[in-house]
């Protein structure tokens, strides 16, 4: 409804014995004018689970849907968040972070689409791959020719943890007007030699330095989970996978 707020938390897990598994997830925002919506998902699916996501929101008048969205389990991923920003004023913001291992297949999408303006979308992704997982990212802003002053970012930033990890960032831009202000970037490096090297001749030993450097590669993401609980889930989570590839 107009001028309301929700955050919604949404952890999604299993406890299948075992056996291989198809997990679906649908996610549908509308948000009326003024109001203002965060959704924060935890997927920490095991490794025997195959998981397919959808999440769509339409976005009103000076209102606003923000994403945080977590892909920390699996071993295929296929996952799609777009948002339509259809009234003037209308923002959204996406912070995601993933963490791939073993043989770990994660096909991720985020999608802002300004169809009103003076809109404004900002998108950051943050992950990190080990072992012999692949990752495909794709980011679009996309601006209506008759959305004029539109604010449009997108960055993506990866850390490879082994030299058989693998990333493909596809960031795109598709303006079809000239009175907008967007970019779009991607970073792919390993764990930096000279991060190591102040850690540890500040007393830490290889292995504690190399997590550490790994842990605050997310941190940005980190401050954008308002949650206290569902930030130290995720915390939790990924120091796990640090200690099980480090």
């Amino acid at each position: 409804e107009k001028r309301s707020k929700a955050t919604i938390i949404d952890t999604i897990t299993a406890d299948l014995k075992g056996k291989s598994s198809f997990q679906s997830h649908v996610v549908e925002i509308i948000a009326d004018e003024s109001s203002h919506i965060t959704y924060i998902t935890v997927q920490h699916y095991p490794q025997h689970v195959r998981h397919f996501s959808t999440k769509n929101a339409i976005v009103g008048k000076e209102a606003a849907v923000n994403w945080v969205d977590g892909v920390l389990g699996s071993s295929v991923t296929q996952s799609t968040i777009t948002t339509m920003l259809e009234g003037e004023g209308a923002a959204t913001q996406n912070f995601g972070l993933f963490f791939g291992d073993m043989e770990d297949r994660f096909d991720l999408a985020v999608q802002a689409i300004h169809a009103s303006s003076h809109t404004k979308s900002r998108m950051l992704t943050n992950g990190v791959l080990a072992g012999k997982a692949k990752a495909t990212y794709h980011g679009l802003i996309k601006v209506q020719p008759f959305a004029v002053g539109c604010d449009g970012y997108q960055k993506e930033n990866t850390l490879l943890l082994s030299e058989d990890a693998v990333i493909d960032p596809v960031p795109v831009l598709e303006i079809h007007n000239d009175d907008v202000t967007c970019s779009h970037g991607t970073t792919v490096s390993d764990v930096d030699d000279e991060k190591m090297f102040y850690l540890m001749s500040r007393g830490l030993d290889e292995t504690t330095a190399r997590h550490s450097v790994v842990e605050g590669f997310f941190e940005q993401i980190f401050k954008e989970i308002a949650d206290d609980t569902a930030r130290e889930d995720v915390k939790n989570i990924i120091s796990m996978k640090i200690k099980g590839v480090c």
